[in-house]
């Protein structure tokens, strides 16, 4: 089936759970994002338990559709409710993360020390820079024009939703002049 017919599908079905249990949700082709926000922990922590089994039952139940568990990602707002999560569900909802891949950009609802995709990004811009470098001054217009076409918007994807290092703006900037 392809893929924006299952989104479609998904959509049709999800739709009626998303006030039923005041949650947002968010479907890109085939990945799901539940999210829900509570004023106490207590209410959130429970609300998470039928919400997710609503959501499995209409995924899994009503259109045959496996939820990949390998995927499946927790993001808590804070520490407080990350543990509380833990302490209620363990693992069975999925991987308590800091940060949550979400179509190839890092997304942290707090501070972290490290955002995975990114600094893969950098990683690839380094090697990709170093085999331009090899060029010498041969075609240095042509160098500029791949850096600041290519090169610098692929490590800049994402950088409105989690800001990069300043220090790494800087020296990809660099580069160029």
């Amino acid at each position: 089936m392809a893929t924006y017919e299952i989104a479609v599908l998904m959509q049709k079905v999800l739709a009626d759970l998303a006030p039923k249990h005041r949650m947002g949700l968010s479907i890109h082709i085939d990945d799901l994002s539940v999210s829900l926000a509570r004023s106490t922990i207590s209410e959130l922590v429970q609300d998470v338990g039928t919400a997710t089994a609503a959501v499995r039952q209409a995924l899994e139940g009503e259109l045959s559709l496996p939820i990949a568990e390998s995927k499946s990602q927790v993001l808590g707002s804070s520490k407080a409710v990350d543990e509380e999560l833990k302490e209620a569900y363990g693992n069975s909802l999925g991987k308590h993360v800091e940060t949550a891949r979400r179509l190839g950009i890092d997304h942290a609802l707090r501070k972290v020390k490290q955002n995975p995709v990114f600094q893969k990004r950098w990683k690839m811009f380094q090697g990709r820079k170093k085999l331009i470098k090899t060029l010498g001054r041969a075609g240095k217009v042509a160098q500029a024009k791949v850096y600041t076409a290519g090169m610098l918007p692929s490590i800049l994807y994402g950088a409105e939703c989690c800001t990069h290092p300043p220090s790494k703006c800087s020296q990809a900037a660099e580069t160029i002049w």
